[in-house]
């Protein structure tokens, strides 16, 4: 899958859709990195990773892909996702045509500016006398 931009409809921004999840300047959070993708064949490596930041301290990390509606897998994903805090959202595609049998697989992760999922926040100044009187 080519990398590329997707805009987003509710805020007008062009975001950024790689297929080279280590192609971020901000590391993906490691539970999206390290998802665990499809092993069948019938369907292209077709994984998109993505960021949106809402600010420095919201960050948004996506994945998203297509691949054969299989049982057995998806509650691999499923206890993954609630094991890592990720939301995901399964679409199956009952209906003629080319997405027949496939499912549609997105993952959203959001954190802080650290990416521990844990909202960043700064220490408390120490200041130069305590404890020392």
């Amino acid at each position: 899958m080519k990398d590329g931009y997707a805009s987003n409809s509710d805020s007008k921004i062009w975001e950024p859709l790689l297929g080279d999840r280590d192609g971020f300047a901000h590391p993906l959070v490691e539970s999206i990195r390290s998802f665990p993708l499809p092993e069948n064949t019938k369907v292209p490596n077709n994984a998109l990773y993505s960021q949106k930041f809402k600010s420095l301290k919201s960050v948004t990390h996506d994945l998203t892909f297509w691949c054969l509606t299989d049982p057995e897998y998806f509650e691999r994903i499923k206890a993954y996702a609630k094991k890592n805090d990720l939301s995901l959202t399964i679409e199956h595609m009952e209906r003629d045509g080319r997405h027949k049998g496939k499912s549609h697989v997105r993952v959203e992760k959001k954190t802080g500016q650290d990416g521990t999922g844990q909202p960043t926040t700064r220490p408390e100044p120490k200041s130069e006398d305590s404890g020392k009187r």
